[in-house]
């Protein structure tokens, strides 16, 4: 199919492949060296209809064509029953159930809601846990800083500060002390030393 002719308007497959028409089952037999007709939709064209097949759209892409389609055809028996008539294969083919879809919803639509009829949501921490067995288990999550908590990060800062000077200030003066200890003690042997050789020499 190149393009079709619809109420007046044409759609060609070389300028748009967007072209859709409503798919038919036509009648070729005994048309002696009928081609396949460029334009469909044009009485001029087109071979006897047959039957229209309600919903389901043909153009220049079978992606498209299934994209602009619906399935009300087949919520219908007495349609797949008309389709049987030419295609016996159908006869295979049953009704679909109800669906709290519209009949006339395409399968665009369908596609992007996943064909999904209802969800059933069904929370299980702890089997989740059993099947995935992870070893750590973190998370993280970002959050934008307010006053109040700079103040009490601020606050939180100073205080830590102050805690670390008072023990480091204590651990700072006993080692001074220590040092000056040693320093006085080697003086004091430094001076008995001196002494005890003065008293040797003067003896």
């Amino acid at each position: 199919m190149s393009g079709y002719t619809n109420e007046n308007k044409t759609c060609t497959c070389t300028l748009s492949d967007n072209c859709v028409h409503q798919a038919g089952i036509y009648n070729l037999t005994g048309r002696v060296g009928l081609q396949i007709p460029l334009l469909f939709g044009s009485l001029a064209n087109d071979a006897p209809l047959l039957l229209t097949i309600p919903g389901i759209m043909v153009g220049c892409l079978p992606y498209n064509s299934i994209l602009a389609s619906n399935l009300e055809c087949f919520y219908n028996q007495s349609c797949i029953d008309q389709i049987q008539i030419f295609m016996k294969g159908f006869s295979l083919v049953k009704p679909l159930l109800l669906s709290h879809f519209e009949q006339n919803t395409t399968v665009n639509d369908l596609f992007h809601q996943l064909f999904i009829e209802s969800w059933n949501p069904m929370i299980n921490f702890t089997g989740y846990f059993h099947i995935c067995s992870p070893n750590p288990c973190t998370y993280s999550y970002n959050r934008r800083f307010n006053l109040f908590y700079i103040i009490i990060t601020i606050i939180s800062l100073f205080g830590g500060l102050k805690t670390i000077l008072y023990f480091s200030t204590l651990v700072l003066v006993i080692f001074i002390q220590r040092i000056q200890n040693c320093i006085n003690v080697q003086n004091t042997n430094d001076e008995h030393s001196t002494m005890n050789q003065t008293n040797e020499r003067n003896q």
